[in-house]
């Protein structure tokens, strides 16, 4: 999965998405996602395979499981864990999972 299809498929599920951060939040159930550099595959003095932690996490003002459920059907094993932020006054919903690129 690349970056552009990552940010398309999250954008399909009907839920706004930007990366990192929000400079305005909206209203309703928005997202953002990140990628960040993992271990990669190094295989005769070059990157084999290159793998980066997506992490993607939803805000709602209640638990939104329906919005969960599209995001669920996105991404595949991933991992999932569920929060209530008292500063945003909101439900986190976090998702991690492993993209792997192969050069």
């Amino acid at each position: 999965m690349t970056f552009t299809e990552i940010f398309a498929a999250l954008t399909a599920t009907g839920i706004s998405f930007r990366y990192e951060k929000w400079a305005t939040k909206p209203t309703g159930t928005y997202g953002v996602y990140t990628l960040t550099p993992s271990e990669n595959f190094f295989a005769d003095g070059e990157v084999y395979t290159a793998v980066e932690t997506l992490t993607v996490r939803i805000y709602s003002k209640s638990r939104d499981f329906s919005a969960e459920q599209k995001i669920e059907s996105v991404l595949q094993n991933y991992q999932k864990d569920s929060e209530y932020d008292n500063d945003e006054k909101k439900y986190v919903v976090t998702y991690q999972k492993e993209v792997i690129y192969n050069a």
